[in-house]
């Protein structure tokens, strides 16, 4: 099997071999600590969706109960079934959304880990202004501050970072990390360090290449990503070489 996912962006189950973005987890894993409630901004590309999934996730799992969806048309009921799915199933009804996650949260050894993928969803999709605010005042109801069971996790494209003040829920609810592109040295550990466990070697010529032609761009990640999933199907077997 591939150590690179291509245009896929990495999930929970690939955190083993999602390298390069070590430091902004470590920072982010931090902040949630004394932040309730953080949106993970950062242009389209960039990697947000894996970094939350391989890299946040995968280290907060095995402390933490973690609840994830996407907000589609009806955040409201995208959040009750998140909840029910974490709780044995058993349905959840609107009002009870915000109990229901702080209990959830209370049964964890380090609390529940609520994460929003495209939080930017609640403007493009959904039309019911009324909805997106029992959302929103529901999960700030629930992580309402640094004790509390619950933590929210949300990604967010940069185009749409006004969402989170166009909210009356989440107005001054929510903090901001940006993460940017990762650096030439980051982008080797995502080439190299995938492959190394596999036991198979890059020609560091490649890896030169490679980093210095997409070092710096917006759509970096899956440019590497992609290019390295097909040199992965073209390797040398038998000497267990990219090249």
């Amino acid at each position: 099997k591939s150590p690179f996912p291509g245009l896929v962006a990495y999930g929970v189950a690939d955190a083993s071999r999602f390298f390069g973005r070590e430091r902004e987890v470590d920072a982010l894993a931090n902040r949630l600590v004394r932040s309730p409630m953080v949106a993970v901004v950062g242009s389209s590309g960039v990697g947000k969706s894996s970094f939350v999934h391989a890299g946040v996730v995968g280290r907060l799992q095995d402390s933490h109960a973690v609840l994830t969806l996407r907000p589609g048309r009806h955040p409201m009921a995208a959040l009750c079934d998140a909840i029910a799915a974490a709780d044995g199933g058993q349905p959840c009804l609107e009002a009870d959304a915000t109990a229901r996650l702080r209990a959830i949260g209370e049964r964890s050894e380090r609390g529940a880990l609520v994460v929003i993928d495209q939080l930017e969803e609640v403007a493009t999709l959904s039309a019911d202004g009324a909805e997106c605010e029992r959302f929103a005042r529901a999960l700030a109801a629930a992580a309402d501050g640094a004790s509390a069971p619950v933590r929210v996790v949300g990604t967010l494209r940069d185009d749409f970072a006004g969402v989170l003040e166009s909210i009356d829920g989440w107005r001054g609810q929510v903090g901001v990390f940006v993460l940017a592109t990762p650096s030439a040295e980051a982008l080797r550990r995502i080439l190299i360090e995938p492959a190394r466990r596999a036991a198979v070697a890059i020609e560091p010529a490649v890896v030169d290449d490679i980093v210095a032609q997409v070092v710096g761009r917006a759509a970096a990640l899956p440019l590497l990503s992609f290019t390295a999933a097909r040199l992965w199907a073209t390797r040398d077997v038998r000497a267990r070489v990219m090249t």
